[in-house]
């Protein structure tokens, strides 16, 4: 296996990590956004058993290799759509390899306003996880092409950190990944994950691996590894319906960026 000498770049936006992960990885770098203005370092106390601090933990289940980016634009589990477009644009700045997002919106029109600098990510080669919506819908950029779309095993088959795939109506192979994440020990405490937001850091910790071992891999070559690698026909996601289906008004909560 080739050793990454510094480590792959992963960006993690989400609601802030706990400094127990500080000694877990090669460094972890942090910073935050407010009202679409990203300021470098931390602001504000950070618990052990923040959202960003979990998923952190499911990848530290995997790989540990890692230059890890802090990216705090939560807060109260919401964020504005420009909060992520500045994220984004930080991804793009700090040559970020991978980016897992466990959030999304419910509206394409919102999803619009960071597609763009979605797009000009992958074309530098930068690779995203998004979760799927808990709510059973689809959701952006989960949805997206060349999106590494995530849901949470419900068939209780899977353990801990295996994946594979289950194709919807219209869903492309990318966005049709099954995860089961179980537990992580986070400052001592065991802590049982239930939900997508959970399910696709533990694709981010397995994209990890795949580049630490073939650094110049394309987004499909490391879908190729995945569904090499991934269970064929164990697992068994929630299938996302689209949103008309379910409901004739879009809440106000589907504006931010939290699928909790």
């Amino acid at each position: 296996m080739k050793e990454s000498k510094n480590g792959i770049k992963v960006a993690l936006i989400d609601d802030g990590i706990h400094e127990s992960m500080d000694s877990v990885f090669i460094s972890v770098n942090r910073c935050y956004v407010e009202k679409g203005i990203l300021y470098e370092g931390c602001t504000g106390t950070v618990k052990p058993s923040s959202h960003g601090t979990i998923c952190a933990g499911v990848i530290a289940s995997i790989e540990t290799d890692i230059q890890l980016y802090d990216i705090r634009i939560f807060e109260d589990g919401g964020a504005e759509m420009m909060d992520l477009e500045a994220a984004l644009q930080y991804c793009i700045l700090c040559g970020i390899q991978v980016v897992n997002l466990s959030c999304g919106t419910l509206n394409y029109m919102e999803y619009r306003r960071v597609e763009g600098t979605i797009k000009r990510l992958q074309r530098r080669k930068c690779l995203i996880v998004s979760a799927f919506s808990n709510q059973g819908l689809l959701s952006f950029p989960a949805r997206c092409r060349g999106v590494f779309g995530v849901r949470e095993d419900c068939g209780g088959s899977l353990t801990k950190g295996e994946y594979g795939f289950q194709k919807y109506a219209g869903g492309r192979l990318e966005n049709s990944i099954v995860a089961y994440a179980d537990t992580v020990i986070i400052d001592k405490e065991h802590m049982k994950l239930v939900g997508n937001s959970f399910a696709a850091p533990v694709i981010t910790g397995q994209i990890v691996r795949i580049l630490k071992e073939h650094p110049r891999c394309s987004c499909k070559q490391v879908l190729r590894r995945l569904r090499l690698h991934g269970e064929s026909e164990r697992c068994k996601g929630r299938l996302p319906e689209k949103y008309i289906k379910r409901l004739q008004k879009m809440p106000t909560k589907s504006l931010n960026l939290s699928i909790k």
